[in-house]
């Protein structure tokens, strides 16, 4: 007699690379906007385009996230929440803060305004107990760190030509993780205070550790004074990237030293993965327009019109024939210690 092979009770998805739902996602909406496979509609295009992919679809329907219920076919928006923390940690090696993050502690923050999460400020030891003796009790004093979303986006242009021809996708998705990788690192290690549109930069009010004669003691004097006497004994150095290969090659040691461009020449950053908190929004929000009238500029972008001046330079998508990609989502940090992140910027690098 045959035996019968048992029915699942949920469908069962190949678990693609961490972070491709979101580029998936996005390739989606960019083909769309030319009319593509699955016509003008985003969501219908990722249908068409990853046959058997269910999560990538709902990343752009920013669908509610609901239980994983056997009962309910759609039990894939629950993986779908996970989508844009996959893409922020798959950013290695665009991304310096993509290892960081995924060595730290991340709270999914959703939609709301703040997120408070506890955050211990000592730790009690207990010993050694005698026979017939009471045991001692540790106590955990909680202290709340509150996690502020601010939104994080990237705005990306490209002709119709170059999304069209063969491996338009590979180039496109590679442009995607670059921008979005280094927008990441910008954010985090820059030194700006806080405002109404932003977090505090990671470097904010911290002054400049003293430096060393050797590079060696360069990094000592960084891991110290981010390890202090409550820190978790691991730091990651982050440098420009000709310094963090010149690190790497001249120096023996064991060091996690990561290149990233948002750091100076000749600076040297140092941080405690486990003494920084993250929050990301779990659901980006993915768009692309033909139609848009963009001014094309990176670092302070205006409206297009105030006051009757005009931006400049200023392009139409729909005269040049280009398409214009958005990825938006919600970021937020809060150090867990004073001694969270250090910084140099000697002037000798000798071994």
């Amino acid at each position: 007699m045959q035996s019968l092979k048992p029915v699942p009770v949920r469908p069962v998805y190949p678990t693609p690379p961490a972070g491709q739902h979101i580029q998936r996602a996005a390739w989606a909406a960019v083909t769309a906007s030319l009319g593509g496979v699955g016509g003008r509609d985003p969501v219908a295009t990722a249908r068409h385009l990853y046959p058997g992919d269910e999560i990538s679809p709902l990343v752009l329907q920013r669908a509610a996230v609901g239980g994983a219920l056997t009962s309910v076919a759609g039990w894939a928006s629950e993986l779908a929440a996970t989508a844009t923390a996959d893409f922020i940690g798959s950013l290695q090696p665009q991304s310096a803060m993509a290892q960081v993050i995924a060595r730290g502690v991340v709270v999914p923050t959703g939609d709301f305004a703040s997120v408070t999460v506890p955050s211990r400020t000592s730790v009690s030891a207990c010993g050694w107990v005698g026979e017939a003796q009471p045991i001692p009790a540790a106590q955990f004093p909680l202290g709340p760190l509150t996690l502020t979303p601010r939104k994080a986006g990237v705005l990306i242009t490209s002709t119709r030509e170059l999304l069209q021809v063969t491996g338009g996708q590979q180039v496109f998705t590679q442009l995607l993780r670059e921008v979005f990788g280094a927008t990441v690192d910008r954010l985090y290690l820059g030194s700006a205070a806080a405002s109404s549109a932003g977090l505090a930069g990671l470097l904010n009010g911290v002054a400049s550790t003293p430096t060393e004669a050797s590079a060696v003691g360069n990094l000592q004097a960084l891991a110290e004074a981010v390890g202090g006497t409550t820190g978790s004994g691991e730091v990651i150095y982050i440098a420009s990237p000709g310094l963090a290969a010149s690190l790497n090659v001249r120096t023996d040691h064991r060091a996690t030293i990561l290149a990233s461009t948002a750091v100076p020449a000749n600076q040297l950053v140092a941080i405690d993965p486990q003494a920084v908190i993250h929050g990301i929004n779990p659901v980006a929000d993915i768009t692309s327009s033909e139609e848009a009238v963009l001014h094309l500029e990176d670092t302070a972008p205006l409206n297009i019109a105030t006051g009757g001046v005009m931006a400049t330079p200023t392009q139409s998508m729909f005269q040049t024939s280009q398409v214009a990609f958005r990825l938006l989502t919600d970021l937020s940090w809060v150090k867990r210690s004073a001694t969270a992140v250090a910084w140099m910027q000697p002037t000798v690098w000798e071994a």
